[in-house]
């Protein structure tokens, strides 16, 4: 559970740095080494997931690309920040319509306390839910290992 704390915790840190480097991106300081745009082939290989997946993302409207004249999607730093704290939750457990809400709470909400306290919620009923699938899981090998003794 220790670790499930700690991956949450950076989950909100992450979102507050994005949301500073975000802001950044309208008129302050830009990053040099940090591209403005992404094809969907630089977030491919950055994070290991398939290009139908990003589609599937942006289907669902998690992620909102540009387009070229030629009509290729073109990701901006945003979208790229989504695509991690989507990847991020997913990895926590989270379903996607809670990443979505968090990600619009994350855009609402300029103090954060809504979404920090709502990613709190979602983290503990997750816990909950593997604690109970752990006592599960114990109490069916308990059974099982009593069936197979030799007595």
């Amino acid at each position: 559970s220790a670790t499930f704390y700690t991956d949450f915790a950076y989950f909100t840190i992450h979102l507050r740095y994005n949301r500073q480097t975000i802001k950044k991106q309208g008129g302050g300081t830009r990053v040099p080494s940090e591209p403005r745009e992404y094809q969907i082939c630089n977030l491919v290989q950055e994070f290991q997931i398939s290009p139908r997946t990003i589609r599937y993302y942006e289907g669902l409207g998690l992620v909102e690309p540009g387009h070229t004249t030629g009509n290729h999607r073109i990701y901006s730093r945003r979208d790229r920040a989504r695509l991690k704290m989507i990847l991020r939750g997913k990895m926590l457990g989270f379903s996607l319509q809670e990443i979505a809400v968090l990600i619009q709470l994350y855009d609402i909400d300029p103090t954060e306390k809504r979404q920090y306290e709502e990613g709190l919620r979602y983290a503990y009923k997750h816990l909950e839910e593997v604690c109970h699938r752990i006592a599960e899981l114990k109490s069916v090998r308990g059974r099982s290992s009593r069936s197979h003794s030799c007595s």
